[in-house]
């Protein structure tokens, strides 16, 4: 079937060749993916008159063989790497519940990091990321970038070498970087207020599908029918900041995994217990969690939501703020406020047009909200943005309708270039709806065999030609004028239109336009 198949793919891939040439690249594709022998290949290929460059095949076959050599090789670096990691049994103990700085030692060296016997960094676990800081002594120092679990439970620490070179059984300064420490226990107990929030509100049947806990943001998922409304989402908004409010000194506290469940406390997604077990009591919510957590309520101050969306069916996703972090939600929207004012600069270029023509128009006003630190905000956005945009469309219909009749009052002025039942018109700065609607009066008016209206906006060039003699073929003389600057179009014989690119060439195309209508 394999075969099959790759005889199928030869024949599209030859089909596809205009040089009749099987390169080196599909004829290994047709090796490597349907088990295509080069000699089958090379056999097909002649027999339809076509060759195989063999030679770029052979090339291709030899990069196949050093990936697959590079590939044994980590393998066995990687099943090596995994053997000294489970042998590995010292004990590490993390103590950074408690404090982000103390005095540690190197029990080992690995070639992903270094272990100590004490640790204040937090490892990336429960959907919360690792902690970062320095390891140091009078001998060297590291810039800690990360933290995992080993197979035995140690901490191993990611570094970059800032000086020196660590060693095993050295004592050591090590040190949280504490102010990231401390938003990320901010997102961390605002995401279980989240969620007790979002199962209070919209019902039992909510639960955990993931999450993510860093100093830059939280992220929670969640399954629920639809996806949440304005209103609501303003209203989990609302909850989290009333429970807030009030101080509360978290609790945590260790205990067997059946006290836990049955003093209620809900697991996290994802996470596996067995003997004690880590409770942190938030006031409104008991759950099960390994991670760093406020002392109290009250020391998250704020809280907001940035975006909800939906990442799978019934699956959605929140992205919120804790503390000083809300502010940083003006650059969600930021986005928005750029193309608000694209869409204001151009309402003010079109006043200024519309000057240059002699067309009065005045800039319509845009409301704007008054800012809130949450998601208000960003619905606010949202509907000024709506409201610029259909604002600008309504100055752009404004335009044009003043324009037209500012072009229907002044007829006569056009009709001064009449000659010989031909007249050649060149604008600037009107919109092809406007030059169709002119070319349509003038071509009424008595005396007109043929009008053709060019007009130049900015970089390009706009054709319109109406003929009333079946002689003057509107769709020939657009299409020269268009292929002369560049562009394309054409028609019929009573009526066509076309566009350009080059500008500078606008006078070349009349003057043949001309030719043509003699």
């Amino acid at each position: 079937e394999t075969l099959s198949q790759g005889e199928k793919r030869f024949q599209a891939i030859a089909g596809a060749k205009k040089n009749k040439i099987i390169s080196g690249k599909d004829a290994f594709l047709l090796y490597d993916t349907f088990g295509f022998p080069i000699e089958l290949t090379v056999e097909y290929a002649e027999e339809i008159g076509y060759k195989v460059d063999t030679m770029e095949f052979e090339r291709e076959m030899e990069k196949q063989k050093e990936r697959a050599r590079k590939a044994r090789k980590e393998i066995s670096s990687m099943k090596s790497q995994n053997e000294e990691y489970l042998e590995f049994k010292e004990p590490s103990e993390f103590i950074g519940y408690d404090t982000l700085l103390f005095e540690s030692k190197v029990i080992k060296l690995l070639k992903e990091g270094l272990v100590l016997d004490k640790t204040p960094f937090y490892a990336i676990s429960g959907g919360q990321v690792a902690d970062t800081g320095v390891v140091y002594n009078d001998d060297f120092s590291v810039r800690i970038t990360d933290v995992s679990k080993l197979p035995n439970g140690q901490h191993l620490h990611h570094y970059e070498l800032v000086e020196g070179k660590p060693k095993e059984g050295a004592k050591v300064i090590a040190k949280v970087d504490e102010q990231r420490r401390r938003q990320i226990t901010l997102h961390h107990s605002a995401t279980h207020l989240l969620f007790k929030a979002l199962r209070d509100q919209l019902g039992n049947h909510v639960s955990q599908q993931g999450s993510q806990v860093s100093d830059e943001f939280l992220r929670f998922d969640f399954n629920h029918y639809e996806l949440p409304s304005d209103d609501q989402i303003l209203k989990l908004e609302k909850t989290v900041n009333e429970m807030i409010q009030e101080p509360f000194a978290t609790k945590t506290e260790v205990l067997p995994l059946d006290q836990a469940v049955k003093k209620g406390a809900i697991a996290e997604f994802g996470e596996k217990y067995e003997g004690k077990v880590r409770t942190v009591n938030l006031k409104y919510t008991l759950d099960l969690c390994g991670g760093t957590h406020v002392d109290n309520l009250h020391n998250i101050e704020r809280f907001a939501i940035r975006s909800v969306f939906s990442i799978g069916s019934g699956i959605y996703r929140i992205e919120a703020l804790a503390g000083p972090k809300v502010d940083d939600l003006k650059e969600v929207y930021h986005n928005i406020e750029d193309n608000i004012e694209q869409i204001k600069h151009k309402m003010e270029q079109t006043i200024i047009k519309a000057r240059e023509q002699g067309i009065n128009l005045k800039l319509p006003d845009v409301p704007s909200g008054e800012e809130t630190g949450s998601y208000q905000d960003i619905i606010n956005k949202r509907q000024e943005f709506q409201i610029v945009q259909q604002l600008a469309k309504d100055l752009d219909k404004e335009f044009n309708r003043k324009k037209e009749q500012l072009l229907g009052m002044g007829i006569e002025k056009y009709l001064n270039d009449l000659e010989d039942g031909k007249l050649i018109l060149s604008l600037e700065d009107t919109d092809l709806q406007t030059v169709k609607q002119l070319a349509d009066n003038l071509a009424n008016c008595e005396g007109v065999d043929i009008v053709f209206i060019a007009s130049k906006n900015e970089d390009k060039l706009t054709f319109v030609a109406k003929s009333n003699d079946p002689k003057l073929h509107a769709g020939s003389i657009v299409k020269e004028a268009a292929s002369l600057t560049g562009g394309s179009g054409g028609g019929k014989a009573d009526f066509a239109q076309g566009g350009g690119k080059d500008p500078g060439k606008l006078d070349t195309a009349l003057f043949r336009v001309r030719e043509l209508l003699k």
